[in-house]
């Protein structure tokens, strides 16, 4: 890996440049690489690496594309002070990490033969930027079955598997437990926001809700609502209420018979 301190630029013309040159704006993942990127500074003041946020407020990437998981910000930054989107180095702030507005010149270091660093993968081993292999996924254990994400065939991607949080797709099958194979049973569908999630296609759902006031000397006021019911907030009486009663009939369908049962409960509250 090959690592050099250039001209004075904007953030973009940095980026540019060290990518003509094969390679990108430094990234900084560890305490170690951080040390060693203040060592190459030559007594520079500020310096910008390829961290930036210019895609989306607050959600930083390297210049790799790869998610900034380690970081050492200032304190009370990143503040996105007059549109900061880009991450630069200061020397006179023990070499934390500040968020400067990208159109400032500062000097820049390129990081030559990187290899790219996929979503999700931990480490990678490569020959020049785009020829890599992921060595070790986040989470991954010994066996596709004990990890929570799994290097596809040519180790270029780091693949979700059906052994965590909600994607474990059930009921269902899960091919090669990967998550992108999973195919729910009848009566279930694939979430979209879970790679391997399963939901009821026909949810339980409240179909009726009744509720009755009575006061001390009988009076009854009721209110039913139908649908939405769940929603119901006021009932209108003209009198002080001793006792309140709701009832809800709900409704939902088994996945396997598909036959329609009803539940009704009633509660009493003395008020």
């Amino acid at each position: 890996m090959w690592i050099s301190l250039f001209m004075v630029n904007s953030f973009l013309i940095s980026a540019s440049t060290a990518y003509n040159f094969g390679g990108f704006l430094v990234g900084i993942r560890d305490n170690r690489k951080q040390i060693y990127i203040q060592a190459l500074a030559n007594g520079a003041s500020h310096l910008w690496t390829g961290g930036n946020d210019r895609w989306r407020e607050g959600s930083w990437y390297w210049d790799e594309g790869d998610v900034i998981y380690h970081t050492n910000w200032d304190k009370g930054e990143p503040n996105n002070d007059d549109s900061e989107d880009c991450l630069e180095l200061r020397s006179e702030h023990s070499w934390t990490w500040n968020d400067e507005s990208c159109g400032q010149n500062r000097p820049f270091i390129c990081e030559l033969h990187a290899c790219h660093l996929p979503e999700h993968c931990v480490t990678t081993t490569c020959t020049n930027t785009y020829d890599y292999q992921c060595t070790k996924c986040q989470d991954q254990g010994s066996t596709v079955e004990h990890s929570l994400y799994w290097p596809n065939a040519d180790r270029k991607v780091c693949e979700a598997t059906c052994s965590w949080k909600e994607n474990w797709c059930w009921p269902g099958t899960c091919v090669g437990h990967l998550a992108k194979n999973c195919v729910c049973s009848v009566d279930f569908y694939k979430s979209s926001s879970n790679p391997a999630r399963c939901e009821l296609l026909k949810k339980p759902h409240i179909e009726t809700c009744r509720i009755g006031a009575e006061s001390d000397r009988g009076e009854v006021g009721n209110s039913t609502s139908h649908g939405e019911c769940q929603n119901e907030e006021s009932t209108y009486i003209n009198f002080q209420p001793k006792s309140m009663s709701f009832k809800l009939i709900t409704a939902f369908e088994t996945p396997k018979v598909c036959q329609r049962n009803r539940h009704t409960s009633r509660n009493i509250i003395l008020v």
